[in-house]
């Protein structure tokens, strides 16, 4: 028998049985030995009757007991017409499939044999799915259990999703958290740690992934160090200040302040200056100047005067605020804050600031006496000097620097009235100098 007397052979039986495409699906079967495709070829054949894919695809179900695999085997033969998507429509609509089972249909070896990449090209075109709702289908139990990373493949592949929005897709979709979102579009996607780091903090929002959240995940879910924590975050994440990233490192990666300072230094993690590093202490982890002096020493082993530096440059300290702030966290004598300030490499501090800064009431709490004695001893001034900068730093008249200087240095009286009558002293007049000598 040839096709045209098939054709008009099924119009009998389709007529004869009032039109119900599953019974003459049965008869033709029965009386033919056609198989599930030719039937359903010769359905959609039928001149005159217009049966749709919808009412074929019941009838291979009801009237064969073709199982959605098999249906779904059936109609995709070129020669119908049906593209993939189509196909998915047909077995959502005349089964009444939900997504899951179409999925497998599609893909099993059974059903139309299709690859994860097109399964899930199928499942949007066909069925409007969302990416997060065909990556649920292509990594679900209920679905194909293909895995993070074939779920991932089928996004970017399939889908053409950028890494945001297969990152999206994945949150949406599976719920998974953060960490795990990382590893696979590290491993899926053949990301490096600072691409999967930029895809991540470009979707912080909808992840709700603070600072801390985000440093969390960069360590335990990619593995990495808290300096590649923090050197990530730096040039990855343009918008994070230094102060952000100290306290997400504190909070995200349960570090000490002294290993944070020590990661933000680090060439291996932000590689900012000492000044840097003392401001993001002070701003991101509410510290008082004292107490990133001590974290500065601690962490980072610095010198006296670079300490110094870093407290005034990196915290906004005035000098006197920097002498107090060394006193009291690192328990400096005041011959160690004067030889700090003194030998500060970018600053060249006057010697009346360092008399101010040692004052009493305003940084160490020194005396006038007391000032001059370690500018001489601790820096090896000589009196002219001394004395300019007991005027200059302290407000003293001649007559005050001089007892202050005597008091201290125990100067001689003619070292002193050479010293304030020196033009590197105070030049003060000869006749008040010798009053304050016959005096003393």
């Amino acid at each position: 028998m040839n096709n045209e007397e098939l054709l008009e052979k099924a119009k009998e039986i389709h007529a004869a049985n009032g039109e119900c495409a599953a019974k003459t699906a049965w008869e033709l079967r029965e009386m033919f030995g056609l198989g599930p495709s030719k039937i359903a070829k010769v359905l959609s054949d039928l001149k005159g009757y217009d049966i749709d894919s919808c009412t074929i695809a019941k009838a291979l179900r009801d009237g064969l007991g073709c199982d959605y695999k098999t249906v779904a085997w059936a109609l995709k033969p070129f020669d119908l017409g049906l593209s993939e998507p189509d196909i998915a429509r047909v077995l959502r609509d005349g089964l009444d499939l939900s997504a899951p089972y179409i999925a497998r249909a599609l893909y099993d070896s059974h059903g139309c044999n299709m690859d994860a990449e097109g399964v899930a090209r199928a499942l949007r075109e066909g069925l409007n799915l969302t990416d997060g709702g065909v990556a649920y289908v292509i990594y679900h139990p209920y679905g194909l259990s293909l895995g993070i990373d074939a779920t991932v493949m089928a996004m970017t592949k399939g889908l053409r999703c950028s890494a945001e929005a297969t990152a999206r897709a994945l949150q949406v979709g599976l719920d998974l958290p953060a960490a795990e979102i990382a590893v696979a579009l590290r491993r899926g996607l053949k990301l490096d740690d600072y691409q999967v780091a930029r895809v991540l903090f470009f979707q912080r929002e909808d992840m709700q992934l603070n600072p801390a959240r985000f440093a969390e995940v960069l360590q335990k879910g990619l593995k990495l160090s808290p300096n590649e924590v923090a050197k990530i975050m730096k040039t990855s994440c343009g918008s994070l200040a230094p102060s952000q990233i100290a306290k997400a490192l504190e909070l995200g990666c349960n570090l000490s302040v002294t290993d944070v300072a020590r990661a933000l230094h680090s060439g291996t993690g932000c590689n900012i200056s000492t000044a840097e590093v003392a401001k993001a202490l002070m701003n991101g982890m509410e510290m008082a100047v004292w107490e990133v002096a001590e974290i500065l020493r601690d962490g980072l082993n610095l010198r006296n005067e670079e300490i110094a530096q870093a407290l005034h440059f990196g915290c906004g300290a005035i000098f006197h605020e920097v002498a107090q702030g060394m006193k009291n966290g690192l328990d400096l004598s005041a011959d160690e804050i004067a030889k700090a300030l003194f030998f500060m490499r970018d600053v060249s501090l006057p010697l009346s600031e360092i008399a101010g800064a040692l004052k009493t009431g305003r940084g160490f709490g020194l005396n006038g006496a007391e000032i001059a004695k370690v500018l001489h001893e601790a820096l090896g001034r000589y009196a002219e000097e001394i004395a300019k900068a007991l005027r200059d730093g302290l407000g003293l008249d001649a007559e005050g620097v001089a007892r202050e200087l005597r008091k201290g240095c125990a100067f001689t009286s003619k070292e002193i009235v050479m010293a304030l009558n020196s033009k590197d002293g105070l030049t003060s007049p000869l006749r008040k100098l010798l009053g304050f000598c016959v005096r003393t």
